[in-house]
């Protein structure tokens, strides 16, 4: 008789195997102490991730990540950590939204 190995069901809203080693890369990449935000695009290269995963985890952790209401220069979306302090430029940025009640 050949012996059967025991597979336990996943728990309702757990992570697939492998998200937690992913989202523990995009962790890493956004503490980078030389960035003060990221691209899709630049988390992707520095992660071997694609921007599509990377989307997908960090609304998943919308505790540790904040959406920033500044772009890059080709006006591409910036994160960066939730624990991040907020520079003029963004500040003046989120002000300027807030006004004008626009989304990101």
């Amino acid at each position: 008789m050949d012996a059967v190995t025991f597979q336990p069901e996943p728990l309702p809203g757990a992570a697939p195997p492998g998200r937690d080693a992913d989202w523990q890369r995009i962790d890493t990449a956004l503490h980078d102490t030389r960035w003060d935000f990221w691209t899709l695009n630049g988390l992707a290269k520095a992660t071997g991730l694609t921007a599509d995963a990377i989307e997908a985890l960090l609304d998943a952790h919308p505790k540790q990540v904040r959406r920033a209401y500044v772009t890059d220069r080709q006006g591409d979306i910036l994160y960066t950590t939730a624990d991040r302090r907020m520079k003029l430029r963004e500040i003046l940025a989120t002000a300027r939204a807030f006004v004008a009640k626009t989304p990101y």
